[in-house]
């Protein structure tokens, strides 16, 4: 597609988020900055911001995540995602900001839709990554009541037992997220996990659906 109409921007666009979902994150860099060249959006801001703070470059990944809310400020994803990137880089007043208007806006659109089990989940990892456990715990609860097949409800749920200090929970939810095809290089890069690095059952299941994907 590139090759035939390079002069639009859809071909670089998904072109990098293969390359995000192989875990090549500059590669997604690049062919996401040649796709903002074309068509400025604030998806293509956030999927860089991604990038970089999986690479652990958070102090990179902010300005990219400022974009994207900057463009669409009713985002509670965009939102989300630019509150995580200041909690990573050391901006904690910034950080608490965003997520208590993250909140808002995923309340807001749970009034149009009350069983929408994606917002629910961000909702979720909101409140745990503030740190209220008890909050997280319920909205992951309810999410994955509507929805306890998908995969990244799945993923968000080793997350929020993560971050409550449940580590046999987390451990057996991205168990069942591997299974589903979740990525094993996200989650070994993934910060929220730091309480399960030195588990040797997280390292055992790194290796184990990292081999089953060779």
């Amino acid at each position: 597609m590139i090759e035939l109409a390079p002069e639009i921007s859809f071909g670089y666009e998904n072109v990098g988020s293969v390359y995000f979902s192989k875990s090549k994150f500059k590669e997604a860099i690049a062919y996401a900055e040649k796709a903002l060249t074309i068509t400025p959006n604030a998806d293509l801001y956030d999927n860089i911001g991604e990038a970089y703070f999986y690479m652990q470059r958070y102090a990179e990944s902010v300005p990219m995540f400022e974009k994207a809310v900057a463009m669409n400020p009713n985002s509670e994803e965009n939102t989300g995602n630019l509150a995580n990137a200041y909690r990573w880089n050391g901006q904690k007043e910034k950080s608490l900001a965003a997520f208590d208007k993250a909140i808002a806006l995923a309340y807001k659109e749970l009034q149009v839709n009350p069983r929408n089990a994606s917002v629910m989940g961000h909702l979720a990892g909101y409140y745990a990554e503030k740190g209220d456990r008890a909050q997280s715990i319920e909205w992951i609860s309810r999410a994955r009541s509507i929805d306890p097949n998908d995969v990244d409800l799945l993923y968000q749920a080793a997350i929020v037992h993560a971050l409550a200090n449940r580590p046999e929970d987390a451990l057996k939810d991205l168990r069942e997220a591997f299974q589903k095809g979740y990525s094993t290089e996200l989650a070994r890069r993934d910060p929220d996990f730091g309480s399960l690095q030195h588990r040797p059952e997280f390292a055992d299941l790194l290796a184990e659906f990292s081999a089953t994907k060779k």
